[in-house]
C-alpha cells in the first residue's frame, strides 16, 4: 500500500495543472502574487502545498467583485449617497 499525504507537495507542473494554468501562466501567477511563493524542501526543487493552492483560486476568486465594488464607489458622485450590493451601486 502506497502512503498518500492528505496535502501533498506538488511540483510546478503538478501545481499549474492543480489551477488549471499553462506552466508559463503559473510562475506569472506566482510572480504577481496571486499564487503563493514555493516551498523548496532541496534547492532547485519547489513545491506548493495542495491546500494553498485552493485557499488561494478562492481568495482570487473574490478579487474582481471587490475591485469592481471600489471602482463604482470611487466614481460614485461625492454627496450622492449610494449602497453597494453584489458589486453594483444603487444609489438611494
Amino acid at each position: 500500500m502506497t502512503y498518500v499525504p492528505q496535502d501533498p507537495l506538488l511540483t510546478a507542473k503538478q501545481a499549474a495543472a492543480e489551477v488549471c494554468l499553462s506552466l508559463p501562466g503559473f510562475w506569472k501567477a506566482v510572480d504577481g502574487g496571486r499564487i503563493p511563493q514555493p516551498l523548496y524542501p532541496a534547492s532547485r526543487a519547489p513545491r506548493w502545498r495542495r491546500s494553498e493552492l485552493i485557499s488561494a483560486l478562492e481568495e482570487t476568486r473574490a478579487r474582481p467583485r471587490d475591485q469592481k465594488a471600489a471602482r463604482i464607489k470611487a466614481a460614485a458622485s461625492p454627496g450622492v449617497p449610494y449602497i453597494v450590493e453584489n458589486a453594483q451601486a444603487v444609489r438611494a
